[in-house]
């Protein structure tokens, strides 16, 4: 079960408004989206593309077209026909990554 989903049952009547005074809440009291904490067992390149897929500000998220590409087809399986390209996946993280720093120096210039 996802990290937050014993808060959700506990708080069924009011999920609503309470994901919606999570989002805006402070950063530090903010539910977190994180590969790792989602999908524990999952494989570190799916928690990679989790944190492509969640990131916060949704400018620096990738398009569809960012995420299939980091995908290719995977012959040396008879049943997963896709696997996760590594370099793909870590350069598109870079360029995330790139845009936001880039992006929080221009906004600490005025």
């Amino acid at each position: 079960a996802p990290p937050h989903a014993d808060f959700w049952q506990r708080h069924s009547e009011r999920a609503k408004f309470l994901f919606l005074e999570q989002a805006r809440a402070e950063p530090s009291h903010q539910l977190q989206y994180i590969g790792h904490q989602l999908v524990p067992n999952a494989s570190v390149n799916v928690q990679k593309l989790l944190d492509c897929l969640f990131i916060k500000n949704k400018q620096y998220r990738p398009r569809s077209e960012d995420v299939l590409n980091v995908f290719e087809e995977n012959p040396s399986a008879s049943t997963t026909l896709v696997c996760i390209n590594a370099a793909k996946l870590d350069e598109l993280q870079r360029r995330i990554n790139e845009e936001e720093k880039y992006y929080n120096a221009y906004k600490a210039l005025g």
